[in-house]
């Protein structure tokens, strides 16, 4: 459904300065305003109700503006002081549209879409019917895209999952449950919206500037330790199987007091060249593939080689024979511990592995 009024450009305009920022949330803000008018005419409101839940959807999270990149794109999970920050973009929608006069009536339905039916959700913790009825709305078609869509840490989830997960969240008080059932009993129905005609928003060379600076050890330019444990993410939401090694180099900190921290720069710079050249690794950041080996730096001397799917079988024989090599080639006593070897892979591994990196 399209609405038209004067100000359709700078609502699309508005909206573009958020959404070009992040690759995985294009298109988000439309798909959930058009979700909200699905949910508002199966409630059967008038027109004048859906055009403005419409306007609601675009601009809820253009407060997002406000919020630094090192937040909002970050690919792992958000500390307590990170989260508090984001919390933040409905208010920052809220003082952004107060500019604009020809949207204030619609200003606390902007505010209130994250509050929670029973009171837990901010920013001012409203409870059920004190919450605006748009507002009620917005909650849970923003949630339901959040799950449907791909984003830097998974793949998307598929629809009848995603619902799953959504009458967990209802149990926990979070939507309006009479709303709730209405969506539940339609969207199936309807399915999975598809705004892949969004090409304005696809800007691919920005997106691979972005992963270079976020998930690339600026040192050896191997992959970090971020880009790891996304991808070890992703691959459980796939119950992907995987080999996981990690490669330390001998007496690495007993080397940095004799020769000083520059020299031992140069030779982890030395390490990643030869494992790239013995075991070969997916310099791109990419989802998940069983035949690609990918090789990453984390801090100091600790080196990790995954593949997914551990196709290679003989894997584990080639890196041990690669550690013997290294000491014969470059002069570096290098040792190794698999911490994967075809297992599948939990979805807890960020807790697992994570304090290692």
């Amino acid at each position: 459904m399209k609405f038209h009024h004067a100000n359709t450009q700078q609502l699309e305009a508005l909206v573009f300065t958020i959404e070009i920022r992040d690759a995985y949330t294009q298109g988000h803000s439309k798909r959930v305003a058009q979700y909200a008018v699905h949910l508002a005419t199966w409630m059967q409101m008038n027109a004048l109700f859906l055009e403005n839940i419409y306007t609601v959807g675009m601009l809820h999270d253009l407060g997002k503006i406000g919020i630094p990149d090192e937040i909002l794109l970050k690919p792992g999970r958000l500390n307590e002081i990170e989260y508090n920050l984001i919390k933040l973009h409905s208010t920052l929608s809220e003082k952004i549209i107060q500019k604009i006069k020809f949207f204030e009536e619609l200003l606390p339905a902007v505010r209130h879409h994250h509050e929670n039916f029973d009171g837990s959700g901010y920013p001012d913790g409203l409870v059920g019917d004190e919450i605006p009825l748009m507002s009620r709305i917005i909650a849970i078609v923003d949630v339901f895209d959040a799950l449907t869509t791909r984003r830097i840490y998974r793949d998307l989830i598929p629809l009848e999952k995603a619902m799953k997960i959504m009458d967990e969240e209802l149990k926990r008080e979070k939507f309006d449950p009479t709303i709730y059932d209405i969506f539940k009993k339609n969207i199936t129905q309807l399915g999975v919206l598809d705004l892949n005609y969004l090409s304005e928003f696809n800007y691919p060379e920005l997106e691979e500037r972005r992963n270079s600076f976020h998930f690339k050890n600026p040192l050896t330019n191997l992959l970090n330790k971020d880009a790891l444990l996304t991808l070890l993410r992703k691959g459980a939401s796939k119950d992907e199987s995987a080999f996981l090694a990690e490669i330390n180099i001998r007496s690495f900190s007993e080397y940095n007091k004799t020769y000083g921290l520059a020299k031992g720069d140069r030779l982890l710079k030395k390490v990643s060249s030869f494992l790239l050249k013995k075991l070969g690794s997916s310099q791109e950041f990419q989802a998940p593939q069983s035949h690609k080996i990918y090789l990453f730096h984390g801090y100091a001397d600790k080196f990790y080689l995954l593949e997914f799917g551990f196709r290679d079988v003989y894997l584990k024989l080639r890196l041990e024979k690669v550690i013997k090599e290294a000491q014969e080639e470059i002069a570096t006593p290098l040792y190794f511990k698999a911490l994967l070897e075809g297992q599948k892979i939990s979805s807890n591994i960020e807790d697992k592995v994570g304090y290692l990196l």
